[in-house]
């Protein structure tokens, strides 16, 4: 147990060994335990631990809850029926954050997500010790340019405007066919027929290509139509880009080997960290099959603190 409360009712850690506290379930007396090769943990003087879900601290526990302010760590948590139990994290929105460090048995999971879930939770596994034979290879890409355009649905105003023929022929255009087959595209997608978007994985001549479409659009127009169409579907014709600065990890392969089985009997998101083959950064969403920043993980939970 990390915390404990004095005499004011302060939330306190040990401080020297020995000293006394009371515990926050129960009430009783603790003692504070600190040393050379110890993490400092309150102890129960009866030696009989409140919470039977207890497990001691690691230093990879006390890294997960310094992430998070100290008020939202080691909550105690008490139900109408008398039960009480720490949770290892419990954000403003009720969210409880278990970090789970050592192997857990399939009917503590199932006591565990019924008590905590009840508002919403989630696991955090140490992988190290619990996926330790077990690896996850990816590759990793930046993506860092997004062009993207889009032609008329319909025209009220050239009433001969016809969207399919306009892409057709747009699409017949070599600086169409040179972004659709340049080596450093990532994806390219359609939607609605008449919206195009390319993701490049490196940054392209953006004013270059805006003005050689410009001028593509209203040359297609002067063709089809007539010298006044694109001045009068000029507004309906959009060019734009962004430079995305994201990372992106794909494709994604976790190599289970001598897996803890008891891992797909979690019903809540499950994170896994120190996970073979990832960098020190990044975490592993099992259920999503993707590797995510720790740091992004952290900032969009610290939103509820």
């Amino acid at each position: 147990m990390r915390y404990a409360y004095d005499e004011q009712n302060e939330k306190i850690e040990v401080s020297v060994s020995g000293e006394r506290a009371r515990c926050p379930d129960c009430g009783s007396v603790v003692i504070g335990k600190k040393g050379s090769f110890k993490i400092e943990h309150w102890s129960h003087k009866a030696k009989n631990e409140c919470d039977s879900w207890y497990e001691p601290i690691t230093e990879w526990h006390l890294k997960w809850q310094n992430f998070f302010p100290k008020q939202y760590r080691e909550i105690s948590i008490k139900k109408t029926n008398g039960k009480s139990h720490r949770a290892d994290l419990r954000l403003n929105n009720n969210l409880v954050i278990e970090v789970q460090n050592s192997p857990i048995n399939i009917a503590e999971i199932e006591e565990r997500e019924n008590f905590y879930g009840e508002n919403n939770m989630i696991w955090i596994l140490n992988g190290e010790k619990l996926a330790k034979k077990s690896s996850i290879t990816y590759q990793f890409n930046k993506k860092q340019f997004v062009l993207y355009f889009s032609i008329p649905a319909y025209s009220p105003l050239v009433s001969l405007y016809d969207m399919d023929a306009f892409k057709a022929t747009l699409f017949r255009n070599q600086l169409l066919l040179d972004l659709k087959n340049d080596k450093n595209l990532i994806d390219f997608k359609v939607s609605n027929g008449n919206y195009f978007e390319y993701e490049f994985d490196t940054n392209k001549n953006f004013l270059e290509i805006k003005s050689e479409l410009s001028y593509l659009f209203e040359k297609i127009c002067n063709e089809l139509y007539d010298y006044n169409a694109y001045h009068k579907m000029y507004s309906d014709f959009n060019i734009s880009y962004i430079s995305v600065k994201k990372d992106n990890y794909s494709p994604v392969r976790l190599n289970k080997l001598y897996w803890r089985s008891f891992i797909d009997y979690m019903s809540f998101p499950i994170f896994i960290d120190n996970l073979n083959g990832l960098e020190s950064n990044l975490m592993y969403w099992y259920q999503e099959n993707r590797i995510i920043k720790r740091s992004d993980f952290i900032n969009k939970y610290l939103e509820y603190t």
